[in-house]
């Protein structure tokens, strides 16, 4: 992955390395450049500055006595001789020093020279007693100057030989700082550019991750899944791998959408293992929507049934016995119920449940029977207006308690016919399956419905019996008044033929009457 390496930590490992060789190279070669310049540093301060030091105070004191030793000739001053005597002084102490500094570890090549300086000395010293007491400027010259000039002579042999065996060496380190400066840059220069090239390499293989991971993560911010990234040997490889569990679990979310929009809410697709707040929210939604569906396809079967049931009842109005059997058969296989049975409600010598229809296993039964309000469940559920739901029924209790003959059902349900707060008949249930709430509120609904239809149905049949007694008695009260009309005319009739009797009885009476009238008189009398 990074040069040749196939983990993060091994190529960290390399730099690591890298930079610590070229640091101990840069160390070892500026520690060794100043442990040479120091120790020319140090022999010089310890040798070459002393030594330099001394020549100097030797010749500067040498070139003053020979002035104050020719001034003292001159004019006889004790104090330029005092001058001179600590001249002489100063210059036997550099001379002591130097020969310390033989000892000491000063070079051998100035033991010759040191040992000439300290003869001449002595010679000086010698030579300078005779003139403090009778100056004379030509002996001086003669006695004092050679020795002067010999130890001049010295002094300048040791000059040489210090800058030889120590200032040169020093001033050529000092030169060599140049080239030390420059050689030392090239090896820096070298090390940062072996280092930005291992970074640069790293930083490389690094974004090249980077960016990788940012293209999937762009993938995914645009709704699309990216591929999974290949399995790696280097440090980022859980990181990797925990990116491609997210692709795997976003998979998961893709067809768990595609499941869920196909309403397909039973899919055994896990996401993110159903755990976390993604993974439980998308369940809960998942649940939600499945139990949404539930209950949408509960409302259609309800309001479907209730359309299919509506219509049962309009097509079969004017037949009530027909109205109950397709109704109840309907029912049956509507809500897949085993048994069923239907009473209705009459009025003889007082109330009583009359089985109008009974269902049983696919084919219609014609069975009498009755049931007295408050006898079994049927009569119970008269008398409360309640409906009875029993479960885990016994298997003699259809036989012995309900109705229902046959079978042996374990759920039974039964539910009065109500409209208009009155109980129009109870319709009883067995299955073998639960009668949940959702069929229980069905029956109810539907039942409202059948009550109102039978109740309508009994209405119009009393009313048409009504109406056709009403209209017996119409045609018979037209027939008694056609009759009466008829013997109302014949009454006319003869009450005319009895009047024109009466006139011509009249005519003929006055006739007579004019033949005989007291007889008439006498008949007048009695007709008033």
């Amino acid at each position: 992955m990074f040069f040749g390496v196939n983990s993060l930590q091994s190529a960290f490992r390399l730099v690591n390395g890298l930079v610590f060789v070229l640091a101990v190279v840069m160390m070892w070669y500026v520690i060794t450049f100043l442990s040479k310049t120091l120790e020319a540093n140090s022999e010089y301060r310890s040798y070459g500055e002393p030594v330099s030091y001394s020549c100097q105070v030797i010749k500067s004191d040498g070139l003053e006595i020979i002035s104050l030793m020719g001034f003292h000739a001159l004019v006889h001053d004790e104090a330029k001789v005092k001058i001179v005597r600590e001249r002489m002084n100063s210059t036997g102490a550099q001379v002591q020093l130097l020969k310390q500094k033989l000892g000491e570890g000063l070079a051998p090549e100035f033991k010759e020279e040191v040992e000439g300086l300290e003869r001449s000395y002595a010679t000086l010293v010698s030579k300078m007693e005779a003139q403090y007491e009778k100056p004379n400027v030509e002996q001086i010259l003669l006695d004092v100057t050679p020795q002067i000039n010999q130890m001049a002579f010295h002094i300048n042999r040791m000059g040489d030989l210090n800058w030889k065996l120590y200032g040169a060496k020093r001033e050529g380190l000092f030169r060599d700082f140049e080239g030390f400066r420059i050689r030392f840059g090239v090896i820096l220069l070298a090390f940062f550019l072996s280092i930005f090239l291992v970074l640069f390499v790293l930083h490389k293989g690094i974004m090249r991750l980077i960016n990788s991971i940012q293209n999937h993560i762009q993938i995914l911010t645009r709704g699309d899944l990216p591929q999974a990234f290949k399995k790696a040997s280097h440090e980022l490889n859980p990181i990797l791998m925990t990116f491609n569990d997210l692709i795997v679990n976003l998979s998961a979310v893709k067809a768990f959408a595609i499941e869920v929009g196909k309403r397909n809410f039973s899919a055994p697709i896990q996401v993110f293992g159903d755990q976390g707040e993604l993974g439980q929210a998308l369940v809960g939604m998942r649940d939600s929507l499945k139990k949404v569906e539930a209950e949408e396809l509960q409302r259609k079967w309800h309001v479907e049934g209730i359309a299919q049931f509506e219509v049962l009842l309009r097509k079969q109005e004017g037949d009530l016995q027909q109205l109950t059997d397709q109704f109840l058969s309907h029912l049956c296989f509507f809500l897949e119920a085993s048994q069923g049975t239907l009473y209705g409600l009459e009025q003889e010598n007082g109330p009583v449940l009359k089985r109008w229809s009974t269902f049983a296993f696919d084919r219609k039964k014609f069975l009498e029977g009755e049931v007295f309000p408050g006898h079994g469940i049927v009569g119970q559920c008269y008398l409360d207006q309640e409906a009875i739901y029993l479960t885990d029924v016994p298997s003699d209790f259809v036989q012995i308690t309900s109705g229902l003959g046959g079978a042996k059902p374990t759920n039974v349900y039964v539910a009065p016919l109500i409209f208009n707060e009155q109980v129009i008949g109870v319709l009883e249930l067995a299955s073998f399956k639960d009668i949940g709430q959702e069929h229980q509120a069905f029956i109810s609904r539907v039942g409202e419905s059948l009550a109102a239809t039978i109740f309508n149905e009994k209405n119009s049949l009393d009313r048409k019996q009504l109406l056709e007694e009403s209209q017996r008695l119409t045609n018979s009260l037209r027939a008694q008044e056609e009759e009466l009309r008829q013997n109302t005319e014949e009454l006319l009739a003869t009450q005319e033929e009895m009047g024109r009797r009466i006139a011509n009885l009249e005519n003929e009476l006055e006739q007579a009457g004019k033949k005989l009238p007291d007889v008439s008189g006498i008949l007048i009398d009695e007709q008033g």
